[in-house]
């Protein structure tokens, strides 16, 4: 199962995750459709920030969905064409303060693989600027921009997954334990999808329907 987003009013909030204010890395993981045609520009597919684009993070889609940005505070990853149709993938962030360089500080992944970005805009930080008391969201961002599309096994980690572990999480539903913050498979509810990571980050889901979501078995 997983969870129908309108593209108007649909949203997920998992509240504050206060390890993911000023991270110095994070992972988030889940299964999404987003271009179904109505994505608005830069509708976001999940933030935890403060402003536009600065002070947290914001993963956003335009062009029907098809170009990919991820912003961490003003800083920016560029694709042109991230998801290739309609269907579900696996999408995978990865922010490692410690890379060498913006190619090893964010990593973006489409089903276990890693697609290099087009560009950088601007040099990615090594630590997040605080996003404070901002709520972790799954399909908008603080100004209201909405995503429509299909998200599902959502998680989210206080560390930076390596290409291998990012390549298990894309073949299985529950979360590699080390460092997980957030845990939500959105297969239980339609307006309040529990957290499961036993950290206490349930879900409140306004204006989305459960429907049938990514062929992934459970156990692996």
């Amino acid at each position: 199962m997983a969870l129908q987003l309108n593209g108007t009013t649909s949203v997920v909030s998992h509240g504050d995750l206060q390890s993911l204010d000023a991270p110095t890395a994070f992972t988030v993981c889940l299964w999404c459709a987003v271009n179904e045609g109505a994505a608005s520009v830069n509708a976001s597919i999940f933030s935890k920030t403060a402003s536009a684009a600065t002070n947290g993070f914001c993963h956003i889609a335009n062009n029907g969905g098809i170009a990919f940005k991820v912003f961490i505070d003003s800083a920016a990853y560029f694709k042109t064409s991230f998801f290739p149709d309609t269907a579900e993938h696996h999408l995978g962030v990865v922010f490692n303060g410690a890379g060498a360089a913006d190619a090893d500080r964010l990593k973006c992944y489409r089903d276990g693989v890693n697609i290099p970005a087009d560009a950088f805009g601007g040099t990615i930080p090594a630590v997040v600027s605080t996003s404070g008391a901002a709520a972790f969201l799954v399909g908008n961002t603080n100004l209201n921009v909405f995503m429509a599309g299909r998200f599902g096994l959502l998680k989210v980690w206080a560390r930076a997954l390596s290409d291998r572990e990012i390549l298990t999480e894309a073949n299985s539903t529950r979360p590699q334990a080390t460092g997980a913050l957030l845990w939500s498979p959105y297969d239980d509810s339609a307006t309040a999808p529990q957290d499961y990571s036993g950290n206490q980050h349930p879900g409140a889901a306004t204006a989305c329907a459960l429907i049938q979501g990514p062929n992934v078995a459970y156990g692996g």
